[in-house]
């Protein structure tokens, strides 16, 4: 479906950018928590798990982002 004159694709394309930046940040705060034995040893179960969760609802988000710019490029 043609976006043009919908949609500025320039401007979808940089708040997109701008989110999968944020989102690239939110996943590396996670890795890093979960790559910590320090922490990983001293939470409790549902706390790891729930950051587990929440790395890969990040993921989700950053590839339904990624798939959005992809369709802008096309």
């Amino acid at each position: 479906m043609p976006l043009e004159g919908l949609v500025d694709i320039p401007a979808e394309k940089a708040r997109l950018k701008k989110e999968k930046e944020k989102i690239d940040a939110e996943i590396l705060k996670v890795e890093q928590k979960l790559g910590n034995p320090a922490f990983t040893q001293k939470v409790p179960a549902e706390v790891l798990r729930e950051h587990e969760k929440r790395l890969v609802d990040w993921q989700a988000k950053k590839q339904h982002i990624q798939s959005a710019l992809d369709a802008l490029e096309e």
